[in-house]
């Protein structure tokens, strides 16, 4: 309304259901607001929807970064950046809704529930023979990091395990998966046997 120079007036944002009062144009968020009048001014109060909900669904796997624009002020056509930042050996798959981009950029001109879906990493074991003539080994294949597997050599009559290629001797073999590797299994003839 128009008010007289120096006179007082307070502003009162109400939301509607569903919708929470964010703050002010001028960034203040008093509500009731009291202001002196000493010249023409406009005041806007922003609503978002009360259900603005971006998780993670484990944060033990990651969590989601919001980066709000600058000063924190939204409005229902303001951008907001979310970053899903995966923990060390785990990945991000998609946001609940099968998109997939990271970062990426929403508006919350609606309500909006979104979760970021995390996975643990995998890596391949390879697990191969020098000579499948000689011998085969039981083990290998794709696993969730962290995973303890075995690696078995097995000689065919005649022939014998030396090692796998990186020295160790250990037959069964133990293992735990941190990273893509290759154990090659290292046989030999059986000593007297030509």
């Amino acid at each position: 309304g128009s008010f007289a120079y120096g006179s007082t007036d307070t502003l009162t944002a109400t939301a509607d259901e569903g919708y929470i009062f964010l703050g002010w144009n001028d960034l203040s968020i008093d509500n009731p607001r009291i202001i002196t009048v000493d010249r023409d001014s406009n005041f806007i109060a922003f609503f978002i929807p009360e259900e603005i909900e971006i998780i993670s669904n484990d944060t033990l796997m990651g969590h989601v970064n919001v980066q709000l624009p600058g000063g924190g002020h939204l409005s229902p056509n303001t951008p907001i950046v979310i970053t899903a930042v995966p923990e060390p050996h785990y990945h991000f798959v998609s946001w609940s809704d099968g998109n997939t981009d990271n970062p990426r950029t929403i508006f919350p001109a609606q309500a909006i529930g979104l979760t970021a879906i995390f996975a643990i990493d995998q890596h391949t074991i390879t697990a191969t023979s020098n000579d499948i003539n000689m011998g085969d080994v039981i083990g290998g294949g794709t696993y969730d990091y962290g995973t303890e597997i075995s690696l078995t050599a097995n000689a065919l009559t005649g022939y014998v395990f030396v090692s796998w290629n990186d020295g160790n001797t250990e037959n069964p073999r133990y293992i735990t998966v941190e990273q893509d590797s290759t154990f090659t299994a290292i046989f030999q003839i059986q000593d007297g046997i030509n």
